[in-house]
């Protein structure tokens, strides 16, 4: 085995075992992004009403970070977040 097989077999294997350590990392986050692709496609309207409003109201959404740490904001964020899309879906 020459030198320059083994070099190009260790970086394929490097980044084979890089993309799967992303790819466990990353899985609820892609499962999530998949999920609201599909609910936009379905109602395209209220998909992009959801987003001017959350671009509108950006510093509304993001003011418990202002008032703590991240790990103790981020579930206020995220109910906020929950919040407003649901009550911006029984709008739609």
């Amino acid at each position: 085995m020459t030198m320059e097989n083994s070099r190009r077999d260790f970086l394929l294997r490097s980044c084979s075992s890089l993309t799967a350590v992303w790819l466990s990392a990353h899985w609820p986050a892609l499962l999530s992004a998949a999920s609201h692709a599909r609910k936009a496609a379905q109602s395209p309207a209220g998909y992009w009403n959801l987003v001017d409003y959350m671009h509108a109201h950006a510093s509304e959404i993001s003011a418990p970070f202002q008032n703590g740490p991240v790990d103790k904001t981020l579930p206020i964020v995220n109910q906020n977040l929950e919040k407003i899309t649901h009550d911006q879906g029984v709008f739609q």
